[in-house]
């Protein structure tokens, strides 16, 4: 994995986030696609697509790293057809990740990513998506995020640091890689 970038990306219908890290932890991109004014799933894979040619002639992607859709669910929190129309999708973007840039994405929990990413427990009290977000938001300069005008972060600013945390998680579920290969 070394000299390696890492595409993080958190997917659901409505946005995107994603991110970019090297194999030292260093953020090279972060940004979000906007699918809110897409008519329909057409559209929305068509704006995925034309981010991710983008990115595949900006950059040279060597690992894909998405969100786990079983993380999403919560009892009481969906609607199945919710569930069902973010399984899909979720599905469909990680094709397109692997027609465009020719690697298999890897799928992590979101949990057990933050736990990765953070090397730290949670507060009592504290949700762990709010704690992910200040811990992320602190730790990389995200002023691309950050609405000045308004003095808040964008909306979209969660979806892209669950990107950055899941980039994180696989760069630490992959360090041993790093170490096996130095040893061979």
């Amino acid at each position: 994995m070394e000299n390696s970038l890492i595409l993080g990306l958190d997917i659901s219908t409505l946005t995107i986030g994603y991110s970019i890290l090297d194999q030292n932890r260093s953020l090279l991109l972060c940004d979000f696609i906007n699918l809110s004014k897409c008519k329909d799933v057409y559209e929305k894979i068509d704006s995925v697509d034309k981010v991710f040619n983008d990115l595949k002639q900006q950059h040279s992607i060597d690992h894909i790293a998405i969100e786990d859709i079983m993380s999403k669910f919560v009892f009481g929190g969906s609607r199945i057809s919710t569930i069902i129309a973010l399984a899909k999708f979720n599905m469909l973007v990680t094709y397109r990740c692997y027609c465009i840039f020719g690697i298999k994405p890897e799928h992590i929990n979101v949990l057990h990513a933050r736990k990765l990413a953070l090397n730290e427990k949670v507060p009592k009290g504290v949700k762990a998506k709010d704690f992910a977000f200040e811990k992320i938001t602190a730790r990389f300069n995200l002023e691309n995020l950050f609405d000045k005008n308004k003095n808040k972060w964008i909306n979209q600013a969660a979806d892209v640091t669950d990107s950055i945390v899941i980039s994180l998680a696989y760069i630490e579920e992959h360090r041993n890689d790093r170490l096996d290969q130095k040893l061979s």
